[in-house]
């Protein structure tokens, strides 16, 4: 990903602050986003540079559209192109409830951020993406989703967040079918899986692309990446740049972990 640009929400600490590190590690470009926390931002910029990459820090709230629209404008005016998403940012809820108990305004909160602001986000990234030149390769671009377990195992304590992420799970399928033929890969990554992995793809999952021409479906793979909080970065590492090395356009869900 020499000299590629990113755009990754949520990356001030955490999931997101490590894989910005990671694409700096390739030479990535990477805008930072946050949504309040300035100082660990600049902390977590420090650290793309140190590890060899360049970047910009951008405030933006996913869950509000006028940020989502600045985000995408304000990468673009400092790069000039978005060649990768990383939908990381998401919130668990405040409190643990019952199924029972659970309230809007939990619900409401989980939604706005954790699956209606990545949607909308990824839909104006696709848009740019589509007006970028292709490489050598027919690809424009890459949107990757951090999920998480939630998205196929029931939690009846947090329901509202397990209901979101089977959202993103399907989310990240359907907007796969969508760009396959407009050389944009679509995948996902998150805490568990329990399926095989194509060895090609490392850690990596997805489908199989469809090339230029090639109108049949994409054939899924699985991804036994690992990621937590007190995560492996190399897991974050190996689904990018095995994306980028196979250009494979991948899914979510029950079939994939």
């Amino acid at each position: 990903m020499i000299s590629k640009t990113a755009l990754v929400t949520g990356a001030s600490r955490g999931i997101g602050r490590g894989i910005a590190i990671e694409l700096a590690r390739t030479g990535a470009r990477v805008a930072i986003n946050y949504a309040g926390n300035a100082e660990a931002a600049a902390e977590a910029l420090s650290l793309v540079k140190a590890a060899g990459g360049d970047g910009f820090i951008v405030q933006g709230d996913v869950a509000v559209a006028a940020d989502r629209e600045r985000l995408v404008a304000e990468t673009m005016e400092k790069f000039g192109r978005i060649d990768l998403l990383v939908n990381n940012a998401g919130v668990a809820p405040k409190v643990r409830a019952d199924l029972l108990d659970c309230g809007e305004e939990s619900f409401d909160r989980l939604y706005e951020i954790n699956l209606k602001g990545p949607f909308f986000l990824t839909q104006l990234v696709a848009k740019q993406m589509l007006k970028q030149a292709p490489n050598s390769e027919g690809f424009r671009g890459q949107i990757v989703n951090i999920t998480s377990i939630s998205a196929y195992t029931a939690s009846i304590n947090r329901g509202e967040y397990c209901m979101v992420k089977a959202g993103l799970a399907m989310m990240t399928k359907l907007f796969a079918d969508r760009l396959a033929n407009d050389g944009i890969n679509v995948a996902d990554h998150h805490r568990r899986a329990r399926h095989h992995a194509d060895p090609a793809l490392g850690q990596a999952g997805g489908h199989r692309p469809r090339r230029a021409g090639d109108r049949r479906r994409p054939v899924p793979v699985f991804d036994r990446g690992v990621l937590r909080c007190g995560w492996r970065v190399s897991s974050a590492s190996a689904l990018i740049s095995a994306t980028e090395r196979s250009q494979r356009s991948g899914d979510d869900s029950r079939s994939r972990p």
